[in-house]
């Protein structure tokens, strides 16, 4: 019904990047990722596709296209002693996720779409 918005556009190609970038060894991940935003840095697209090829399976495309701040940013934001909120935070959007994992990638944004909120400040969830 929704699937006209910009998410259901963005995260197919995201994770089929992600899919790819998995297979380059996590040493060059890193240092190749931060040339992604050198173009813009101050870009939201540009912050959040280095965010994606630097993440080593840290956050799943859907919750960082959907994410206000980077995970870079939330670290400047929050503490350590947050670690543990925003475990038991996100803990039903790793349940959704994990409900999603079999369906094709509108389905699956469909899905995420109306089961999960980004009710944490940065929406670290692993895949």
């Amino acid at each position: 019904m929704f699937a006209g918005y910009s998410t259901f556009r963005d995260v197919p190609p995201m994770e089929r990047f992600d899919r790819f970038w998995g297979r380059f060894p996590s040493f060059l991940r890193q240092p190749l990722a931060r040339t992604f935003g050198s173009p813009a840095p101050d870009s939201d697209r540009n912050r959040k596709l280095t965010a994606l090829g630097g993440r080593d399976g840290a956050l799943h495309p859907y919750f960082l296209a959907r994410a206000l701040f980077t995970p870079e940013q939330c670290n400047a934001l929050l503490t350590s002693s947050d670690n543990d909120v925003l475990a038991r935070a996100s803990s039903p959007l790793q349940e959704s996720l994990r409900r999603a994992g079999s369906l094709d990638a509108i389905n699956r944004v469909s899905y995420l779409e109306a089961r999960s909120t980004c009710s944490t400040p940065c929406c670290e969830i692993p895949m």
